[in-house]
C-alpha cells in the first residue's frame, strides 16, 4: 500500500488565501469611510499584529503550554502576548496614525461605526482577542484532524500487513526449535515439559487474540516477553539476559516490543556474557525501553527478513505517536543498541 502523501503546499496556500480574502474585505469596508493612505497603513499594522497573535498562539503557545497541560503558564503567556500588542496597536492606530493623516477619527469614520470610536480600546482589544481565539481553536481542530488521519492510516497499514505481522511476531524458526526442544523434554520426562507448553500456548494466544487491540496492559506485554525468554532458555543456558519488569502497569500498543527481543537473539551472540541489556523505565508520562546485545560474528540464517520486524515497529510508532516518540538504533563497538520511548497515561 502506498499511503497518500499530504500536499505540503495545501495548508500554506489555504492560509495565504484566507488572509488575502479577509484583508481584502477589510480594505473594501474601510475604504468607504477612510482615505487610501489611512487604509494602507491600517492594513499593514493589522496584518503584522494579527498574524503575530494568530500564529504565536497556534504554533507556539498551544503546543508549548496548553497541549502539555501547563494551563497556568499558558494563561500567563497569553496575557504577556496580548497586553503589549493591544497597547502598541492602540498607540499606532488610535494616536500615531490619525495624527499622521491630520484628521480626527470621528470625522473620518462612517455613521455605522462611530460607536466604536467612543471607546477607542474596544476595537483593538476585540480584534486581538478574536484572533487569539481563532488561532487557539484552529490548532485544536488541526491537531484533531491529524490525529484522525494517523488513526485511519494505522488501520489501513494494519489491514494490509496483518499476515506479515503475524508471520514475524513469532518467528517460525523459533517456533519449530521450541517445539523440538519441548519434544526432547517430553522424551526424558522432564518436569519442565508441561510448564513450557503452557508458556508457548500463552504466547500464541496473546499473538492471535491481542494483536488487533489498540492497547494492552504493559504487564501482559512483559509476560509475553518473559515467556519468550523462558522458551529461548531451552536453547541457551544460562540465559544472557534477565527477566523484564516495570514499576507500574500502563497501556501500550500490543506486541510492540517482541520483534525487538527476537532481533536481539537473531543477531546477538549468546556465548558472550557481556553486552546484554534489557529494561523498561517509566516516568510520569513516558515509557523508555532499552535493549542491547553483542553482535554475532557468525552469519545468521534465521534472520532473513528480520529487518521487517523493526521496520514495522518504527512505522507503528510513527503512526501512533507522530513526533512524540523516539526510535534510536545504533552500533556501539561490538554491541547493537535500540532505545524506544513514547508517551503513556
Amino acid at each position: 500500500m502506498i499511503v497518500k502523501k499530504r500536499n505540503k503546499y495545501l495548508f500554506p496556500i489555504a492560509h495565504a488565501l484566507w488572509w488575502i480574502l479577509m484583508m481584502g474585505g477589510f480594505w473594501g469596508i474601510v475604504l468607504l469611510s477612510f482615505p487610501f493612505k489611512f487604509v494602507l497603513w491600517k492594513n499593514f499594522f493589522a496584518m503584522t499584529f494579527l498574524l503575530t497573535i494568530f500564529y504565536g498562539t497556534s504554533e507556539f503557545l498551544v503546543p508549548r503550554y496548553f497541549e502539555k497541560q501547563k494551563y497556568g503558564l499558558f494563561a500567563l503567556s497569553v496575557l504577556l502576548m496580548l497586553i503589549p500588542i493591544v497597547l502598541i496597536r492602540y498607540f499606532l492606530e488610535e494616536v500615531w496614525l490619525l495624527n499622521m493623516i491630520g484628521k480626527s477619527r470621528l470625522d473620518e469614520m462612517g455613521e455605522g461605526v462611530k460607536f466604536l470610536s467612543t471607546i477607542p480600546w474596544l476595537r483593538v482589544t476585540y480584534t486581538s482577542i478574536t484572533f487569539f481565539l481563532l488561532g487557539f481553536f484552529y490548532k485544536l481542530v488541526y491537531r484533531e484532524i491529524i490525529r484522525q488521519n494517523r488513526k485511519n492510516e494505522l488501520l489501513a497499514l494494519q489491514y494490509e500487513t496483518e499476515l506479515k505481522q503475524l508471520q514475524h511476531q513469532i518467528n517460525p524458526h523459533f517456533l519449530f526449535n521450541t517445539l523440538n526442544n519441548i519434544y526432547t523434554l517430553a522424551l526424558v520426562k522432564d518436569n519442565q515439559t508441561a510448564p513450557m507448553l503452557m508458556k508457548l500456548s500463552s504466547m500464541l494466544r496473546t499473538s492471535l487474540y491481542q494483536s488487533d487491540k489498540e492497547r494492552i496492559s504493559l504487564f501482559k506485554e512483559i509476560e509475553l516477553i518473559n515467556n519468550f525468554l523462558d522458551l529461548y532458555s531451552l536453547k541457551y543456558m544460562p540465559m544472557p539476559v534477565g527477566k523484564l519488569s516495570a514499576e507500574r502497569d500502563v497501556a501500550v500498543p500490543p506486541l510492540i516490543f517482541l520483534p525487538v527481543i527476537e532481533n536481539m537473539f537473531k543477531h546477538g551472540d549468546p556465548e558472550k556474557a557481556e553486552g546484554w541489556e534489557l529494561h523498561i523505565h517509566l516516568t510520569e508520562h513516558e515509557l523508555h525501553f532499552h535493549a542491547q546485545n553483542p553482535i554475532s560474528s557468525m552469519p545468521n540464517y534465521e534472520g532473513e527478513g528480520s529487518g521487517i520486524g523493526l521496520e514495522n515497529v518504527k512505522k507503528r510508532l510513527d503512526l501512533l505517536f507522530g513526533n512524540k516518540h523516539a526510535f534510536d538504533q545504533k552500533e556501539l563497538g561490538e554491541n547493537f543498541r535500540l532505545e524506544i520511548s513514547f508517551p503513556v497515561e
